[in-house]
């Protein structure tokens, strides 16, 4: 009869993996004492697995942490305070490509390049500090709205219906 190999806290190897997902996908420093335990061992039984975290981390952090969003709360900065952030993140993003390139990972490697490619509309960010996410919601309230009509027959009724909706 076939056993399943299990880990030092009784769990099967996909069971673990399974429930270990939606903690890789959040901030260590909210982390609870048993996740930090799940971790460990996680990253004991599966290095790699730790290499590709260790470089999604340290790019997560090359944005705006909470104290810098505090700072600059109230004022926006001078255009040359916008270039030195600019610059400060390109040099530690140029930084980040180094170590993925050093690493093992082929899925960071893919994500490094795809970076690269919008590596220009990245840093663009520290021009205005504003993103375009009211844009992207608008742009799916939209195509719900679409959804829900079952398609356009009347082109310029659809748009007289978004604007009085979104207008």
């Amino acid at each position: 009869m076939y056993c399943e190999e299990c880990l030092k806290n009784g769990e099967s190897k996909m069971d673990f993996l399974r429930r270990s997902f939606y903690t890789l996908r959040a901030c260590p420093d909210k982390w609870s004492d048993e996740q930090w335990e799940r971790m460990n061992i996680l990253f004991e039984e599966f290095p790699e697995l730790k290499e590709a975290f260790d470089l999604k981390e340290e790019f997560r952090k090359l944005y705006w942490s909470k104290r810098d969003k505090e700072e600059l709360k109230d004022k926006m900065p001078a255009p040359e305070e916008r270039n030195a952030f600019k610059e400060t993140v390109g040099e530690n993003l140029h930084a980040w490509y180094g170590h993925v390139k050093k690493s093992k990972s082929p899925g960071m490697k893919t994500f490094m390049r795809t970076i690269k490619e919008r590596e220009g509309d990245l840093l663009n960010y520290y021009e205005t500090f504003v993103t375009n996410a009211s844009a992207e919601s608008l742009n799916s309230g939209i195509k719900g709205f679409r959804t829900e009509l079952h398609g356009i027959s009347n082109l310029p009724f659809f748009f007289y219906r978004v604007c009085k909706i979104y207008g």
